[in-house]
C-alpha cells in the first residue's frame, strides 16, 4: 500500500475542483466488460454475483460479520492459516476497536468469524500484516506487525510500531496467547517476510530459528532484520540501509512548487527458501537482488552484500511512475514476478501490472522479459480522471483501482491480488507472454462498518459513489492442501479451488503449504 510520497493538497484541489463543477450528467451507455467479467454481469459497483473464469470454483465465503454482529465488518489485511482457524488482519483501521478476526474453516464452504486476536486492536496502530508458522512438531506461532498511522505516534508510544507474538499453550487455535513484543518505535514498519531456518543445527528450544525481515520506509533504514526465535525475547540481528537517495523524480511533493519527493525507498522484501538470497521491491528503484547468506548461516555480524550486477536496480524510464510493490522468485527458478501498485488515488490509470524478470547473476543485470496486464492496464482505456472505457450498469466510467498487488508463485503458476480485479491465475510458463489461465472476481457487499482511513482509498477517487468499484481484493494468496485463501479489504475472506481434474488442479492441489510472503512451503516441503 503506497502511502508515502501521497499529495495531499493536490488530491484536496481535485476534491474541490470536482466539488465546484458543474452537475453535468455523463452519458450512459451501458456497461462494459470489466476486468473480464462481462458486461451482461456487471453491476454498478462490482459483478452481479461472484464471477470466476477458467478452472477455478468458490467453496465458501466469510463476510465477515463479526461473531454476535449483523453488519459485515469491512477493512480486511492480510491471511494467516493455523489447524482450523484463519486469521485475517486489519487494513487501515486504526480506531483501536476491531481486533485481528478469527475465522473457523473446519468446513472451508462455511467459514465464520468465531472471535478475535487479544490485544490486536491497538488505537493509533493498524494490524494488517500477519504472518503464521504452523509445524507438524506442534510449534504454532501467529506474528503480526503494527505500525502508527503518524510518524511520531508510532515512536513516542509504544506497541504502536512493533512485532507481536502469539503461541496457542492450549492447542486451541481460537485461544491466541501473547507470547511478547518487540518494539521497533523509530524503525516504522511496512511490511515484513517470515524466513524459517530449514537449518536443524540453528534450532532454538526444538523448533526452527525465526527470522522477521522488516521494511522500514523513511525510517532511516530499509530493513531490520529480527530473530523472533525467542517470542518473548525477540532481538535485532541485523539492519540494512541501501544508500538510495530517497528523493525521487517521480514522486510529487506535497508541496506542489517542489521538484521531487520521497519515493526511492524498500517497498517489500522476499527471500529465497534457503535464506541466502534476498528479492528487494525497491518503490522508484525497481527490483534487484542482495545476498543474505550471512543471516542464513548465523554469523554474529551479518551484512547484506551486493550480488555482483544482479544487485544493481532496474531503473523505470521517468515516462513511468515505478511503484515497485513486490517481487517472489520461485524455489530454482531465474524468473522474478513482479508487480506495481499504483491507485487511482495516486498515480492513476493506467495502474500497475506483472511484470516477469530475469533476475540476473554476477555478471549480468536484471532485466525486464515479459508482462501481463488486465485491459484497465492499457493506457487506451485512461482519460484524465481515470478510466474511460470500462463502464458499470449505469453507463459510468469506473472509478476504482486495478492494480496488481501480492503474489503467490506456485513452479510456472501464480496466484495473485489484483484489486479491484480480484484474484487472477497466470501461467509463466512462457515468461515474455504470461497469459491468464483463470480470475475470480467477487460481488461487493452493500454495506460495511468499518471503512479504511488513508489517504489513498482503493475504491474511488472522486466525491460521487455512484461510479465507484466495491472490489478489493488485497492479501497474499494462501493455498493449503489444494484450497487457495484471498481476502478482500471490502468483501471478506474467500475459499476457492480449482476445478477438479483440470490441469490448474493437477499443479496445486498436491501443495500441502504456499504463501508468497514466508517461506513456510519450502520449509514443510523439507522437513
Amino acid at each position: 500500500m503506497r502511502r508515502f510520497g501521497v499529495r495531499p493538497l493536490l488530491a484536496l484541489a481535485a476534491l474541490l475542483a470536482v466539488g465546484l463543477a458543474p452537475l453535468t450528467a455523463r452519458p450512459a451507455t451501458g456497461p462494459t466488460d470489466v476486468a473480464g467479467v462481462p458486461a451482461v454481469q456487471v453491476g454498478q459497483h462490482g459483478p452481479l454475483s461472484d464471477f470466476t473464469s477458467g478452472p477455478l470454483e468458490l467453496v465458501g465465503h466469510a463476510d465477515m460479520t463479526p461473531a454476535g454482529g449483523t453488519v459485515p465488518l469491512g477493512n480486511h489485511g492480510a491471511v494467516a492459516l493455523i489447524d482450523d482457524c484463519a486469521y485475517v488482519g486489519r487494513w487501515h483501521d486504526y480506531e483501536g476497536v476491531n481486533a485481528i478476526q478469527i475465522v473457523d474453516v473446519s468446513n472451508p464452504a462455511s467459514p465464520a468469524v468465531v472471535g478475535g486476536v487479544p490485544g490486536s486492536n491497538l488505537e493509533g496502530a493498524v494490524a494488517r500484516e500477519i504472518r503464521a508458522i504452523d509445524l507438524p512438531s506442534g510449534f504454532e506461532m501467529l506474528t503480526v506487525l503494527t505500525f502508527s498511522k503518524f510518524t511520531d505516534q508510532g515512536i513516542l508510544t509504544p506497541d504502536l510500531n512493533a512485532l507481536h507474538f502469539y503461541t496457542f499453550p492450549s492447542g486451541d487455535c481460537t485461544q491466541p496467547v501473547h507470547a511478547g513484543t518487540f518494539q521497533l518505535r523509530n524503525f516504522r514498519p511496512h511490511e515484513f517476510f517470515q524466513w524459517i531456518d530449514p537449518n536443524p543445527a540453528h534450532n532454538v528450544d526444538g523448533h526452527p530459528r525465526i527470522l522477521e525481515y522488516i521494511t522500514t520506509p523513511l525510517g532511516g533504514t530499509d530493513v531490520v532484520v529480527v530473530d523472533a526465535s525467542k517470542p518473548s525475547a525477540a532481538k535485532i540481528a541485523g539492519l540494512w540501509v541501501s544508500g538510495i537517495p530517497l528523493l525521487s523524480l517521480r514522486e510529487r511533493n506535497v508541496d506542489p512548487a517542489l521538484p521531487v519527493g520521497l519515493g526511492a525507498y524498500t517497498h517489500s522484501i522476499s527471500l529465497s527458501a534457503d535464506g541466502r538470497k534476498a528479492y528487494i521491491s525497491h518503490w522508484d528503484g525497481g527490483f534487484f537482488t542482495m545476498d543474505t547468506s550471512d543471516f542464513a548461516s548465523r554469523k554474529l555480524l551479518a551484512f547484506f552484500k551486493p550480488v555482483g550486477l544482479a544487485s544493481l536496480p532496474i531503473p523505470y524510464p521517468l515516462s513511468q511512475f515505478g511503484n515497485t510493490h513486490s517481487a517472489v522468485v520461485a524455489a530454482g527458478s531465474p524468473t522474478a514476478v513482479v508487480g506495481d501498485e499504483i491507485y487511482v488515488t495516486t498515480d492513476g490509470c493506467p495502474f500497475g501490472w506483472l511484470r516477469t524478470f530475469d533476475t540476473g547473476s554476477a555478471t549480468s543485470r536484471p532485466k525486464q522479459v515479459g508482462e501481463f496486464r488486465l485491459a484497465e492496464n492499457q493506457a487506451t482505456n485512461c482519460a484524465a480522471e481515470g478510466l474511460s472505457a470500462s463502464r458499470n450498469a449505469a453507463g459510468l466510467p469506473l472509478d476504482g483501482t486495478f492494480t496488481m498487488h501480492n503474489q503467490t508463485v506456485a513452479g510456472n503458476l501464480v496466484l495473485t491480488s489484483w484489486y479491484g480485479g480480484g484474484l487472477r491465475v497466470i501461467d509463466v510458463s512462457n515468461r515474455v507472454k504470461p497469459a491468464e489461465v483463470a480470475a475470480f472476481v467477487p460481488e461487493p457487499l452493500a454495506e460495511i462498518s468499518s471503512i479504511p482511513d488513508t489517504p489513498a482509498p482503493p475504491y474511488g477517487k472522486t466525491d460521487p459513489v455512484d461510479d465507484d468499484w466495491w472490489v478489493s481484493t488485497w492479501s497474499y494468496p494462501v493455498i493449503r492442501d489444494g484450497l487457495i485463501y484471498v481476502a478482500d479489504v471490502r468483501n471478506g475472506l474467500y475459499i476457492l479451488r480449482a476445478t477438479p481434474g483440470s490441469a490448474l488442479a493437477a499443479a496445486i492441489d498436491g501443495i500441502a503449504f504456499l504463501e508468497g510472503n514466508s517461506n513456510l512451503g519450502d520449509f514443510l516441503g523439507t522437513d
